[in-house]
């Protein structure tokens, strides 16, 4: 009897320390995620504005170019 309430205590506490540790590495990649800059540039083709990218790019449709343009907030007041 005593045996299988030592056994418990050790399982049940290693569980424990191990579901700690857990969230303590999801909370420090949170923290690495939240401080990366956000890129203040766009890419998007000239003769189709709906085409946009996050990087140099050409147009899947006419195949130009995409052109760097400043991200704007679409907020309107």
């Amino acid at each position: 009897m005593k045996t299988k309430i030592i056994l418990s205590s050790f399982v049940l506490s290693t569980i424990i320390i191990f579901s700690c540790n857990g969230e303590a590495k999801k909370d420090a990649t949170a923290t690495e995620n939240a401080s990366q800059p956000v890129a203040a540039f766009a890419y998007t083709c000239p003769m189709h504005p709906d085409v946009k990218s996050d990087k140099p790019a050409q147009c899947p449709d006419c195949g130009m170019d995409l052109e760097k343009v400043e991200k704007t907030d679409s907020i309107s007041h």
